[in-house]
C-alpha cells in the first residue's frame, strides 16, 4: 500500500519553509511573527501549512530539540 502525499508537488517547498521555520521561531518571541517572515520566504504555502510547520516546530523546541 503507497500513501500519497497531499501535498506531493510541495513537498521540497515544505521543507525548505520548515528550516526557515525553525530560523523565525528562534528569532521571534510569537507565532504570528514568525509566521510573516516564512510567508514571505515561500507566498505558495497557505497560512494553515505554515501554522502546521510552526507548531511542529514549537513542540521540537519545548522538548529541547532545536533552538538554544
Amino acid at each position: 500500500m503507497s500513501i500519497q502525499p497531499i501535498y506531493k508537488d510541495l513537498w521540497p517547498e515544505l521543507a525548505k519553509a520548515a528550516c526557515a521555520m525553525v530560523r523565525a521561531h528562534m528569532d521571534n518571541e510569537t507565532m504570528v511573527p514568525a509566521l510573516d517572515d516564512v510567508a514571505e520566504q515561500y507566498p505558495n504555502l497557505t497560512r494553515e501549512q505554515l501554522t502546521c510547520l510552526w507548531m511542529g516546530v514549537n513542540a521540537k523546541a519545548r522538548e529541547g530539540l532545536i533552538g538554544a
